[in-house]
């Protein structure tokens, strides 16, 4: 969902997605290095506490200004390919045992370019996490923007 909100002049992004997962295993597979190498096709960097960063090989760049393990990660968004000052809110809802789903909230975009690099991203981002976690399987990071 594409919002724009005109008295702050800048863009929102909404994405969700419900996984055929466990919440822990969600949570899992976005934390931990060694899965998200897989499913990220790339190599990244995650330090999953207030301060600590996401980094990834394609220059996204974000810091934890906010966690609260397996709910909710709140981040300052820094990839120098975007305008300062956006943030984003992932948020981790389990559905029941086997089911989770997962929110993305990117907001304070200061340029349709810029909201349709990360709207590319994020979606790829959830598309290549759900098909690992349903399907052991990953997209090809080739195949995608990789703003996100």
């Amino acid at each position: 969902i594409m919002s724009y909100t005109p008295t702050s002049g800048t863009y929102v992004l909404q994405l969700r997605r419900t996984i055929k997962a466990p919440i822990q295993r969600l949570y899992e597979a976005m934390e931990r290095d060694e899965d998200r190498r897989v499913w990220m096709n790339a190599p990244t960097t995650l330090q999953a506490e207030v301060g600590g960063r996401y980094q990834s090989a394609n220059g996204a760049d974000a810091e934890f200004m906010e966690i609260h393990p397996r709910e909710l990660w709140r981040l300052e968004w820094k990839n120098p390919r975007h305008k300062p000052g956006s943030e984003v809110v992932i948020k981790f809802v389990k559905n029941n045992r086997r089911e989770s789903t997962i929110f993305v909230r990117h907001w304070r975009i200061k340029s349709k370019q810029d909201y349709d690099e990360l709207y590319n991203g994020w979606l790829w981002v959830l598309n290549s996490l759900e098909d690992y976690l349903e399907r052991g399987q990953f997209l090809d990071r080739n195949d995608a923007d990789t703003s996100a």
